[in-house]
């Protein structure tokens, strides 16, 4: 549970720099989306929880690069 929430801690410096919504946003929810589920669930729930995130952290990262471009 640390772990994740170090991991979505650390996504929000990245959204001052690129001043991205989907930085923050993702940032925020994996923070308290991590300790929710760490707190009530075993860790392997946690981890496939965190994992699903980034999934949808990097398509919606490739979707606001995308919309930037045109």
């Amino acid at each position: 549970m640390i772990l994740a929430i170090i991991f979505g801690a650390h996504l929000l410096p990245y959204y001052c720099l690129y001043r991205s919504r989907v930085y923050f946003t993702l940032a925020i929810l994996i923070l308290f989306l991590a300790l929710i589920v760490g707190l009530n669930f075993e860790p392997a729930i946690l981890a496939l929880t965190v994992k699903g995130i980034e999934i949808i952290f990097s398509l919606a990262l490739v979707w606001e690069i995308r919309k930037l471009e045109f």
